[in-house]
């Protein structure tokens, strides 16, 4: 198995996860923050559906620009996860082996602060993505929610004894 197939088969797996974390928070809280320095449900939602679609021009592109994304519509960010999602998807069936090693500029304020190949930042994103899903799922049963099984059952999601 390449590292491109090693990727796409854990890329596929997160995905439904990503989906069981966003459908989990309730919408009447997603001004939810835990510590006012903390980014709200909101735009923790945001974060990873603009990271998403960060993915989709990092493919078309070789360049990514990273941003402060702030909070937007929800419901909105629901739908661009998805759409992206699937961007992301056709994008990797249609990547070769020379574009999974392809250089990438990595930019932020207009300035180019890395540059890896895709191979580099497609994980990287992934693991960053994975990082604030676990940031968001500790948001959800303060806000009222049931924080839905990821790995394995949560306390919340587990069968009853």
């Amino acid at each position: 198995m390449t590292n491109k197939d090693f990727f796409v088969q854990t890329w596929d797996r997160e995905q439904a996860k990503f989906d069981r974390v966003m459908d989990a928070l309730p919408a009447d809280r997603l001004d939810y923050r835990p510590h006012p320095e903390s980014r709200s449900a909101a735009e923790m939602a945001t974060l990873l559906a603009r990271e998403q679609e960060m993915l989709v021009g990092m493919i078309d592109r070789a360049e990514v620009h990273l941003r402060d994304f702030g909070s937007e519509d929800f419901a909105e960010m629901r739908s661009l996860w998805r759409t992206s999602t699937q961007g992301v998807r056709e994008r990797l069936k249609k990547l070769d082996a020379a574009a999974w090693q392809r250089p990438v500029k990595f930019f932020m304020g207009g300035k180019v602060i890395n540059e890896a190949p895709t191979s580099d930042l497609m994980w990287g994103f992934l693991h960053d993505m994975i990082h604030h899903r676990g940031q968001l799922t500790t948001y959800i049963r303060p806000m009222g929610g049931k924080v839905p099984s990821i790995y394995g059952p949560s306390a919340d999601a587990a069968p009853a004894r």
